[in-house]
């Protein structure tokens, strides 16, 4: 069983994670799930922590409604739950997976964050990706086109924390200059940003015009 003071906790609609704080380490799951978002090999309710696989090198971890992704601390990205919309990551719409699969090649990673059936994810080189449903604004491409695959989001290389709000459908992000950017669909939601020491550098309400 883990040590929950250890740990960092996290809800995903009726379920629950307990993930490593940062620092390389075991990742557990529990609650109810259809689509296999806990990750321990099945679609059943799990009525207490049930450690994700046996790795011990998680260092990052986000979850939206029916599907969630984590990052290992050699910078590998790895995702399960529902495909819908290509949530995933894995080029496909229709195949759901139970246990953590990786996400390409690629040992970059660095920080990811779920949406409802959509993700997004910061690599260390500042660059920002995102991937799933975008049928109304989730991701920040200016259009309505899915992907089933992380895509990059501009150019840009200065985008430095990533957060999403409880609704899974709001997204922000804070750059290196310091300046807040919010993209996503819903009503008023409200996001937080915690730095690495812990400390809270933005807390705040955030709205949109779709309440969709």
């Amino acid at each position: 069983m883990p040590n929950i003071k250890k740990g960092m906790m996290g809800a995903a609609g009726s379920s629950g994670f307990i993930a490593p704080p940062g620092t390389p380490g075991e990742l557990w799951g529990w609650g109810s799930q259809g689509d296999g978002q806990l990750g321990v090999g099945n679609v059943l309710t799990i009525s207490s922590p049930t450690q994700v696989g046996s790795s011990a090198t998680w260092v990052s971890v986000g979850y939206g409604n029916v599907i969630t992704g984590a990052i290992k601390s050699d910078g590998t990205l790895w995702t399960w739950g529902a495909a819908h919309h290509g949530a995933t990551g894995h080029g496909n719409i229709d195949t759901h997976v139970s246990s953590p699969v990786q996400v390409g090649s690629l040992t970059d990673w660095h920080t990811i964050q779920g949406g409802s059936q959509h993700m997004c994810a910061l690599k260390t080189d500042g660059t920002l990706w995102a991937w799933g449903r975008n049928d109304g604004g989730h991701l920040p491409f200016n259009d309505n086109i899915k992907r089933s695959s992380p895509v990059q989001v501009g150019s840009l290389t200065d985008w430095a924390q990533l957060s999403s709000a409880s609704s899974y459908k709001v997204h922000a992000a804070i750059k290196t200059d310091g300046t807040l950017w919010v993209w996503g669909v819903g009503s008023l939601d409200i996001l937080v940003f915690i730095t690495t020491d812990g400390g809270t550098i933005w807390h705040g309400m955030v709205a949109s015009a779709d309440s969709s």
